[in-house]
């Protein structure tokens, strides 16, 4: 990775992808958040990305693949899908 800038971006932890949102018909918005320390029931949003939608294959296969490891239900389960698939 010699090829890449690092400008300095403070690092975020996040606990769930809790939506993609579409944006037009080529990309997607991944919406990260955390459990709110004031309201338990309630999340905050820590981070929005926006990806190009043929790139989410990629992404799924690049987080699977790290360590062999099935991804955790826990996580999985506050997954919330926004509007219609294309």
């Amino acid at each position: 990775m010699s090829n890449v800038i690092d400008y300095g971006l403070p690092d975020v932890f996040i606990c769930e992808l809790t939506k993609i949102e579409p944006l037009g018909t080529n990309n997607r918005r991944l919406v990260f958040t955390v459990p709110s320390p004031e309201f338990p029931d309630q999340r905050q949003i820590v981070a929005r990305i926006i990806v190009p939608t043929d790139y989410l294959v990629t992404l799924g296969a690049l987080i699977l693949g790290h360590n062999g490891a099935s991804p955790s239900t826990q996580y999985l389960a506050a997954f919330d899908p926004a509007g219609e698939p294309n």
